[in-house]
């Protein structure tokens, strides 16, 4: 993936609009990312070219309502390690209102680690954050809000 990552991640970003237009019209038969989705890896794009990338898949995923599912894969392919993934999210929330964090916060939903790996690493990068910032007061909210759920559910564990 090396020569063309931008082009095929634009090729992406439209099937995943064509599966949002088909299902906002209560078609859901379509689906943005097929078996073949697999055979795409973007492990040799630059780490610069990939903060762009995730940053493009962020401003993408705003306006959906029925394939962020679609985009938060996408965005997590561009780096499996998550390293661009957890910076750009950070970055993002900094100047986010309520409902672009909440969409933002989709992504971490959808970690291919799980959301408790998510929540982990994204509490990492949030103490190198400036205390005052926006950013680190999302992410200490958010985390707190996982470490809660986290125990209900080992509370209510057989």
């Amino acid at each position: 993936m090396g020569v063309f990552p931008d082009q095929v991640l634009d090729l992406l970003l439209t099937r995943v609009q064509i599966e949002e237009r088909g299902r906002a019209a209560g078609g859901w038969k379509y689906k943005a990312l097929g078996m073949d989705f697999n055979a795409i890896s973007f492990m040799s794009v630059p780490a610069e070219r990939k903060r762009a990338m995730v940053n493009r898949c962020i401003l993408a995923l705003m306006p959906l309502k029925f394939s962020d599912d679609s985009l938060a894969k996408i965005f997590w392919s561009i780096d499996p390690v998550g390293a661009e993934c957890f910076r750009a999210i950070a970055e993002s929330l900094e100047n986010a209102d309520s409902f672009q964090a909440t969409r933002i916060e989709h992504l971490l939903k959808h970690s291919p680690r799980g959301p408790i790996y998510a929540y982990g690493e994204l509490r990492k990068i949030g103490a190198e954050l400036q205390p005052d910032s926006q950013a680190a007061a999302i992410i200490q909210g958010w985390c707190e809000l996982a470490d809660q759920q986290r125990q209900l559910n080992e509370d209510q564990a057989p």
